[in-house]
């Protein structure tokens, strides 16, 4: 555990090897990290493991996290990323994630699995999580769950100026942002291939809740579900929208799925629409 700290790296760092796998630091609470722009290689091999995966299992109290590169292999359980496997605030902390770069190849056998932070779930503190200015180039698979994003899977962070360019799969939702939205996303593209299988996937979140800010987002990536269901949902910047949220500035280059099963209805930049509205 590191609580209360300052670290700043001077020199790129590993973190396990195929030989001895690094154990994920159990949980960093209240301590700040400036990556200096250097690079973290992080070797994790632990498909079983349910509690958090990544160079850190779980990010709580007041910490930001800033200026790093990470590249390497993450394989998880559960709540599963590059960065951490789950970040938990509160009223009196807040966590801020800015300017973190992923090369790491993700995947995980269970839910949540993303680029940068795999769950973080908490209405009462949805403004105590930012992340910002982040973007993910390595694979993300969530070969056996439910949820996963180029940066977030389940999240009520706002997340803005982030991008990935991975490809981005899942069982069921999949988002090349993020997985499931629940808090506001603003000024973010996504170019990698987005797969929700069976489920909802859309070039910027796979499924949305609430009706925080969607604004300034844009999707060059192919969209997919490998699914003869038909009650799957796919669209170009969201797949399912259940909050009524108000998408402003929204462009996707990919607005037409023909081998969806469901393409009557999920066409354009969104799949599902719950009273939602678009507007320039």
């Amino acid at each position: 555990n590191a609580q209360g700290n300052a670290f700043l790296l001077t020199n790129d760092i590993s973190l396990g090897a195929d030989s001895t796998p690094h154990k994920p630091l159990t949980l960093l609470n209240g301590a700040d990290i400036d990556g200096n722009n250097y690079t973290v290689t992080v070797n994790v091999n632990q498909p079983d493991d349910e509690n958090g995966s990544g160079i850190f299992a779980q990010i709580s109290g007041k910490t930001e996290i800033k200026n790093l590169v990470i590249k390497g292999t993450v394989i998880g359980g559960s709540n599963t990323a590059a960065l951490a496997g789950k970040v938990t605030t509160s009223s009196n902390f807040k966590v801020e994630i800015d300017n973190v770069k992923n090369y790491a190849n993700v995947s995980a056998t269970s839910s949540f699995t993303a680029g940068i932070v795999g769950w973080s779930y908490n209405a009462d503190f949805a403004d105590k999580l930012t992340i910002n200015n982040c973007i993910n180039y390595g694979n993300i698979s969530a070969s056996g769950g439910n949820t996963a994003g180029g940066i977030a899977a389940l999240t009520y962070a706002a997340i803005t100026n982030c991008a990935n360019i991975g490809n981005v799969t899942s069982q069921n939702i999949a988002g090349g942002i993020v997985g499931n939205a629940y808090g506001p996303v603003k000024n973010c593209y996504n170019t990698g291939k987005v797969d929700g299988r069976s489920g909802s996937a859309g070039g910027i979140m796979g499924s949305a809740a609430t009706t925080n800010a969607a604004e300034n987002l844009y999707n060059t990536g192919e969209i997919a579900v490998s699914t003869n269901r038909t009650d799957v949902n796919i669209g170009g910047i969201i797949g399912a929208d259940n909050g009524g949220r108000t998408y402003k500035n929204c462009y996707s280059i990919i607005t037409e799925f023909p081998d969806n099963p469901n393409s009557d209805e999920n066409i354009g930049i969104a799949g599902l629409k719950d009273d939602t509205s678009f507007r320039n």
